[in-house]
């Protein structure tokens, strides 16, 4: 196993050049209805239990750990 280490300027420089395929517009459209039909028919996805879901950090307990922009 290899371990690679980076920085947060490589970090930060990652998707710099990436342009993304991400049709905001399209995502912004949808209704949570929506969402919840592409999420139930996507054969790659499965549904979190609720101890699952528990194990999530919210962002705003996480900000200290964030780099500042």
């Amino acid at each position: 196993m290899i371990t690679i280490k980076y920085t947060l300027n490589d970090i930060k420089n990652l998707n710099k050049n990436k342009v993304s395929k991400t049709n905001w517009k399209q995502v912004e459209k949808q209704t949570d209805r929506d969402i919840e039909q592409a999420c139930l028919s996507d054969k790659n996805g499965r549904l979190l239990s609720d101890y699952e879901l528990n194990k999530f950090t919210s962002i705003e307990s996480m900000r200290h750990k964030l780099p500042l922009k």
